[in-house]
Order: C-alpha cells, then sequence, then structure tokens
C-alpha cells in the first residue's frame, strides 16, 4: 500500500492504483505523483517462504520418521511444545499422536495424525469384563483399513473392513471359538500390512 489517498500511483507491475496484491517474490517500485504534479519513489523488497508439509509418516514398529519437505533447517514435534531436529522418534507407546513440522521462521505444518497400535495377543471371553473381547485401540483413526482371520488351519473365521474402532468377541458365527492361536492380517490405509496371531481362552475350555 502505497498510502498517500488521493495522488496517482504508478507500480513497476503497471498497476495504477494505491495498493497491490502480489504472489511472487521479488522488488516492487511504485511512484506517486500528488495533484501539483510533485513525485516521489519507493520500493519493498518481497521474500516468500513456502510453509513445510508433512508427505508421509513411516512407522516401523514403535518407531516413527515425520517425512517432510521444505527449506531447510527444520524441526519436528509430536505435541508442539518439544522440538528436535531430527525427524526420528524411537520407542513410542502405543498411543494416537499429532505430528507437526516447522521452518526457522517458526511456519508450522500439522498436524498429521497417527498411531502407534496397541494389539493385544490374549483373549479370555468368559464374561468377567476383562479381556472379554479383542480391542485394537488406535485403528480408529486408519478408517476403510481391513482385518482378517483365521484358524492353525488356514479357515476364514472374519474379514472385515474397518470404519472406525475394532472389537471382535472371538466368536465365530455366533458360538465361541475354541481356546487356541488365531493368525490375523491387518492391512492399514498407510500401506502397511501386520501380521500376527492372537489366542483366545475360553471359560469352558480352562474351568
Amino acid at each position: 500500500d502505497a498510502g498517500n489517498t488521493g495522488s496517482s500511483y504508478l507500480w513497476s507491475t503497471g498497476a495504477t492504483t494505491q495498493s497491490i496484491e502480489v504472489t511472487q517474490a521479488g522488488i516492487y517500485k511504485v511512484t506517486v505523483t500528488n495533484k501539483n504534479g510533485c513525485s516521489s519513489s519507493s520500493s519493498i523488497q518481497i521474500n516468500y517462504y513456502e510453509t513445510p508439509q508433512i508427505k508421509e509418516i513411516k512407522i516401523n514398529g514403535n518407531d516413527v520418521e515425520v517425512y517432510a519437505i521444505g527449506k531447510a533447517p527444520l524441526e519436528y514435534s509430536l505435541d508442539l511444545i518439544n522440538w528436535q531436529s531430527s525427524p526420528f522418534f524411537t520407542g513410542l507407546k502405543p498411543k494416537i499422536y499429532h505430528a507437526y513440522v516447522r521452518n526457522a521462521l517458526g511456519c508450522i505444518n500439522g498436524p498429521l495424525v497417527f498411531s502407534i497400535l496397541d494389539i493385544p495377543n490374549i483373549i479370555t471371553p468368559n464374561g468377567d469384563g476383562i479381556n472379554d473381547v479383542w480391542h485394537i485401540k488406535g485403528l480408529e483413526i486408519y478408517s476403510g483399513s481391513s482385518i482378517t482371520i483365521f484358524d492353525r488351519y488356514g479357515k476364514l473365521l472374519l474379514k472385515q473392513k474397518i470404519d472406525k474402532e475394532f472389537i471382535w468377541d472371538g466368536k465365530y458365527l455366533g458360538r465361541n471359538l475354541p481356546s487356541s492361536s488365531y493368525w490375523y492380517i491387518l492391512d492399514l490405509t498407510d500401506g502397511r500390512r501386520l501380521t500376527g496371531w492372537i489366542a483366545i481362552r475360553n471359560h469352558d475350555s480352562i474351568r
């Protein structure tokens, strides 16, 4: 904005308005002429700094890399309080996290939400309210993921798309499955495929 309301203006862009909007970095010059024909010129340099962008969260077990692009140096945080120069966070506990990145000017991008899944390995569906169901915590943020469960002989017991949270009661066709180990394949929307086992210990089988 060149100010001097009522005067005439000529910008280096060719504009003749009192103020202009710019979208590119560079030096902009304006000449202001008053009603008496007196002129004065001034210039300003506009710098453009792009906000860094988090492109991907790479998860390997309980270790995470926040992959971001932007003009270095960059800093990373999972709470907007503690910042570090390394994009690697190791030994994270199972829970939902919010990743942020910022540049030297303090421009922040985020959050990008991710979770370290809490996957129990045993359930005891005996109705005592303790470990009665298989609840994979943190899975709800990966809506659209799918889980498949088999018995030890490869029989398909469950194939389910996950829209919200995932809870399984250890039943097949409405009946309790026998105490044994079962296998699962978990395909997450972030591209990961997790495999493992879940042990069911039924009350009737151990009584």
